[in-house]
């Protein structure tokens, strides 16, 4: 009988250590659960934010290229500038040029005919014409005062906006802690 009362508490002891293993195991496999829901969840975020990525790096892009539009308008203006500038200058040098060589061809003509008066043609010829060229030489001084000497040199500089202002925008990178746990929110802000 002593025996049989031994495996009779030994039998209830096991009995009730199995319902605590049991109810163990039950605990962890309820853990198991939770982390494996974790990794799902992980999993989900990572997916939204490489998806949020991927946008945010063609929104960059695209205001990038928007920038580089505007600038490539901004070069064809100022290249457009200087090339009317260059146009309008050209345009008073060729009109300078025009007007020495038109006083340089009355200047010939008036050496000519002076030349031809003193070797060709007699003392009377010489007196008589003698007013009309002097008359001639003091025209052809005064147009030769007149005419502008254009000893510019033409400079065209061109100088660079700063570009160390320039900012193209900002990224945010928002972590939102489960509502359940938190209401906080951490937030980054990077400069490009």
């Amino acid at each position: 009988y002593h025996r049989n009362h031994e495996f009779a508490v030994l039998d209830k002891a096991a009995h009730d250590e199995r319902q605590n293993i049991i109810a163990g195991a039950e605990s962890i496999k309820d853990k198991i659960k939770e982390l494996n829901a974790n990794i799902r969840q992980l999993e989900e975020t990572t997916s939204v934010m490489e998806s949020n990525v991927m946008k945010a790096k063609r929104e960059v892009m695209e205001a990038a290229e928007q920038i580089i539009t505007q600038i490539r308008a901004r070069e064809r203006e100022l290249i457009t500038s200087i090339e009317t500038a260059r146009a309008k200058r050209l345009e008073k040098i060729s009109s300078a040029k025009q007007n020495i060589f038109s006083l340089l061809k009355q200047l010939n003509q008036a050496v000519d005919f002076a030349d031809n008066i003193v070797k060709r043609s007699s003392s009377t010829d010489i007196m008589q014409n003698k007013g009309t060229l002097t008359q001639r030489f003091e025209e052809l001084r005064a147009i030769y005062h007149e005419v502008p000497k254009h000893r510019d040199i033409v400079h065209v500089k061109f100088t660079a906006a700063s570009m160390a202002g320039l900012k193209l925008g900002s990224v945010q990178m928002t972590e939102k802690a489960d509502m359940k746990k938190s209401t906080d929110r951490k937030s980054t802000r990077l400069n490009s």
